[in-house]
């Protein structure tokens, strides 16, 4: 068995053998407050609680949050705004380590690779 592949004994289907192809990589996961978590994808239940490692927080800094909160506010479409992803400049962050997220709050997610030149 070479080092990327994850032994799973039972219950072997596409979406699994697909998901394991992620295992030990660089996930992006984005929840309902816009929150997103980047670290090492390691498990994920039958519940989609997915658990992290060597993860850190991405929140939206609090200024950008009350312009945005007074745009809509000028705005009052009921319109549901697609939401893009910010600059890197306006998130706060911070180390968490070892996390799990539970599957119910889980928006978006998305395998993460940096260039580096």
């Amino acid at each position: 068995m070479s080092s990327n592949e994850v032994y799973c004994p039972r219950n072997v289907t596409e979406s699994i053998t697909e998901l394991s192809k992620y295992i030990y990589n660089k996930l992006r996961v984005t929840i309902e407050d816009r929150r997103e978590f980047i670290g090492y994808f390691m498990c994920i239940d039958k519940n989609k609680n997915i658990i992290l490692s060597a993860t850190n927080e991405y929140s939206i800094k609090e200024e950008i949050l009350e312009k945005e909160e007074k745009e809509n506010k000028e705005n009052t479409t009921n319109e549901e705004k697609k939401v893009e992803r910010l600059p890197d400049e306006c998130y706060d962050s911070r180390f968490l380590g070892l996390i799990m997220i539970p599957g119910k709050y889980i928006k978006k997610v998305e395998a993460v690779q940096y260039s580096y030149f």
